[in-house]
């Protein structure tokens, strides 16, 4: 795993075989919980980029904190809000 700073536990609503086959650059493991989730940890010493690889998996998720990563999310979120305003008011 890149860092070991802040670490992340993550419920993917996707089997783990594809989250490894749509995101196989991920650093971490995804543990199949059954036949349609999976259990994705990983840590990282950038908020950022946990909450970048969160964003990519294309599925619905349940993060399990930490709170300062719920928090990266929702700015991420915001961010990524107001680039799809601006886009559409112009």
């Amino acid at each position: 795993m890149p860092g070991a700073g802040h670490e992340a536990r993550v419920t993917v609503h996707a089997s783990a075989e594809q989250v490894a086959a749509r995101l196989p650059w991920l650093s971490g493991a995804a543990e199949p919980i059954d036949a349609e989730r999976c259990e994705y940890r990983t840590s990282d010493d950038d908020l950022r980029w946990l909450a970048l690889r969160i964003a990519m998996f294309g599925a619905d998720v349940e993060v399990d904190g930490p709170p300062e990563l719920h928090a990266q999310l929702d700015a991420l979120a915001r961010r990524l809000q107001q680039v799809v305003r601006d886009a559409r008011a112009r």
